[in-house]
């Protein structure tokens, strides 16, 4: 979880997207902050197969305990509740974020040593739509796989 200014934030890391993403949602709740920006023309393809647009961004300053981080977010109207904000690879190599494999919490790299800036929080009801669209691909692949075979 993050913050922006003392609202709670919750931050998808997401080490397979190169750029950031605000739920569309989420960001009604703080638009009064911030101002979107009209840009060119995007394409998203989400973890559920589903094909979003997004002409639109937002410069966001969020932090993690005592580290700030200030990003371009692309816009989404996206139903999925796991996330306000996706934090992509980009941003996390600028910021020099990594999750760590023992413990799952997100460091910062600093010169000398590393800083954990969050921990893990799991969402029950994120687990389940992720297992639900992992066994809904499952299905597509295995029913086009038998019509190949047929």
């Amino acid at each position: 979880m993050g913050k922006i200014k003392d609202i709670p934030v919750k931050v998808l890391i997401d080490t397979g997207s190169n750029v950031n993403v605000i739920n569309k949602a989420f960001l009604k709740k703080i638009s009064s902050q911030y101002q979107s920006k009209k840009n060119v023309e995007i394409f998203f393809k989400l973890a559920s197969n589903t094909v979003v647009r997004s002409n639109s961004t937002v410069d966001l300053c969020f932090s993690f305990k005592n580290t700030n981080i200030t990003s371009k977010f692309w816009i989404l109207d996206d139903k999925d509740s796991c996330y306000d904000i996706i934090l992509g690879r980009t941003s996390q190599k600028e910021h020099r974020l990594y999750i760590d494999p023992d413990d799952d919490a997100l460091y910062k790299k600093t010169d000398n040593k590393s800083i954990c800036v969050a921990n893990p929080v799991p969402f029950l009801n994120s687990i389940e739509s992720i297992f639900t669209i992992s066994i809904r691909n499952y299905k597509q692949k295995t029913s086009i796989l038998e019509d190949l075979t047929n």
